[in-house]
């Protein structure tokens, strides 16, 4: 009979376990918590952080198996390029066959699922904990690593594992759409009431966010007369009892030519984030848009220096509050920030050139 391969990995780490507490003697208490963790490895809840699951994710060996018959067809020198710390497992069969990987996460997987830790069990740190152990395992078996966030480059540098910071720009068709948004928004009415709060409330720290600023606008208020859309995967779920603050409407998922569109009426846009990892890529491409963006300070560390026309905010209500009425005088179109995020894009750090370099010369 096969085991299914989460199972054995789980049953390989399980007997080693045990070995390591059979030889050290009865006092391996961690021996015993880490023993637990692995036996009871399974869902905490909502979101919670399982034993063992950042590198099998996406365990499909047919995708594996398809990747490997690919490889053998395609011409050397090769680099692989992994997107998803999930993949970057693929680096040890990598090395065997002669082929640098590259890991270009969005985030440390272990830590931005884990990271509302908060009123959460020993057990649900210490699974945690597991997790960001074998994905920095796996990341050490690439060749080089490059993050979106500054916060996530300088703390794999001080574990050891070299690290370049690889800031996000939007490029080709969406940057195309972007300075289209801006084109508009210098030649069409802007709704100066008119707020869209933008991500994916199904993902665990932006719904836990966007949850904290829905129930503090319900407590304290919004400016009077705003209309404020949500816009993302979930959206739709937050309302709290059914219910949501004056002026707010929960939107959902949008097309793109939908999104467009209110990004060309919109008087600014709002990132409530105060909690996770990884960089919001909508950063970047609002600023190429030229729409004015507040964006909770904890998100704003990742990405140095900030883009024109992003707003750290502190998350205290008092400080949104803020935020959001200056929003509401404007100005709305800067044509000045046109050459300003030129500007910025330009000054960007770009190490792949170096890094495909030294990973396949000439």
């Amino acid at each position: 009979m096969r085991l299914a391969p989460e199972r054995r990995d789980r049953l390989l780490q399980l007997r080693r376990a045990l070995h390591r507490w059979r030889t050290q003697g009865n006092g391996a208490w961690n021996e015993w918590r880490r023993l637990a963790g692995l036996t009871l490895g399974g869902p905490l809840g909502d979101h919670a952080p399982r034993a063992n699951r950042t590198l099998v994710r996406y365990d499909d060996g047919r995708v594996i198996d398809r990747y490997f018959q690919r490889i053998r067809e395609l011409p050397r020198p090769l680099v692989c390029v992994v997107k998803h710390s999930a993949f970057a497992r693929i680096a040890w069969d990598n090395r065997r066959l002669g082929i640098p990987t590259v890991a270009c996460p969005a985030n440390l997987e272990a830590l931005d699922v884990g990271a509302t830790l908060e009123g959460r069990s020993d057990r649900a740190y210490y699974l945690t904990a597991l997790n960001l152990g074998d994905e920095l395992r796996a990341l050490a078996a690439c060749d080089a690593r490059l993050f979106l966030s500054s916060v996530e480059t300088g703390l794999v540098n001080g574990l050891g594992q070299p690290a370049h910071y690889y800031p996000y720009r939007p490029v080709g068709q969406l940057e195309a759409e972007m300075q289209r948004v801006r084109t508009a928004r210098v030649h069409t009415m802007v709704d100066p009431q008119l707020l869209v709060m933008l991500g994916s409330a199904v993902h665990p720290t932006t719904g836990e966010s966007f949850r904290w600023f829905l129930q503090e606008a319900q407590r304290n208020g919004l400016p009077e007369g705003i209309k404020l859309m949500l816009c993302g995967n979930g959206a739709e779920d937050l309302a709290q009892g059914g219910t949501l603050p004056q002026g707010v409407e929960a939107r959902g998922w949008v097309d793109q030519a939908e999104l467009m569109t209110l990004l060309s009426r919109t008087c600014g846009v709002i990132l409530p984030q105060l909690i996770g990892f990884g960089g919001l890529t909508r950063l970047a491409e609002l600023s190429c848009a030229g729409v004015p963006t507040l964006v909770s300070s904890h998100a704003a560390r990742a990405v140095d220096p900030l883009p024109p026309g992003v707003i750290p905010v502190e998350d205290t209500w008092p400080a949104w509050r803020a935020g959001i009425e200056q929003l509401l005088v404007g100005p709305h179109s800067d044509l000045q920030q046109a050459g300003a995020y030129a500007a910025w894009a330009q000054q960007q750090a770009n190490p792949w050139p170096a890094v495909l370099n030294t990973l396949a010369p000439g």
